[in-house]
């Protein structure tokens, strides 16, 4: 599930997982309920029914599923919310206990050499958007791939930075040139 910043007012950002990321698992539980009330009575009872119940229970976590940080710049504090429908931890960092924002990347699966046509997904360039206690405590807030966030984690991260007055490091400049071989073009 994809993360997106939004706008509350000038200084409150609201970076959490958006609305339509929701929507699959909305239509795998109506189609899962369907199948449930369409097979017969004796059915539902038996053993083959745990498997539905299971896949059920499954849709309804990716729809109920909470990650949201509220960056709040007026008040002075940070916002971490997860869980699941009403079991949720919520977390408070004041903006002085936060050192900085940090941008950081990675390769995931590194190989120095494709193996084969089915290594595609391995050599991709990771990007993480992490919160940088004054400790030295770091808390990971997003991961995306480089190539299918086109620099929006630092976008996020240099408007964040703005609200709250928290600083931005970042490891490299963002890449928007991907080195491209055979294999990808297939």
């Amino acid at each position: 599930m994809r993360m997106k910043l939004h706008e509350q007012d000038e200084k409150r950002y609201l970076y959490h997982i958006g609305y339509l990321a929701r929507i699959p698992y909305v239509l795998f539980a109506l189609v899962v309920i369907l199948g449930m009330v369409s097979a017969p009575a004796e059915e539902i009872l038996s053993l083959t029914s745990i498997i539905p119940v299971l896949l059920f229970l499954v849709a309804l976590f990716g729809i109920g599923y909470r990650d949201t940080w509220v960056f709040d710049g007026e008040n002075g504090h940070i916002r971490q919310i997860s869980g699941v429908f009403v079991f949720v931890r919520e977390r408070t960092y004041t903006l002085d206990r936060v050192s900085h924002l940090e941008i950081s990347h990675f390769t995931r699966g590194y190989r120095s050499e494709k193996v084969s046509r089915g290594d595609r997904m391995r050599n991709r360039v990771m990007t993480v958007l992490a919160l940088i206690l004054g400790d030295g405590t770091r808390i990971v807030i997003d991961i995306q791939s480089e190539r299918k966030e086109r620099g929006a984690l630092e976008q996020s991260a240099a408007l964040v930075g703005a609200a709250t007055g928290i600083r931005t490091e970042k490891d490299r400049a963002y890449d928007a040139v991907d080195p491209v071989s055979i294999s990808d073009l297939h």
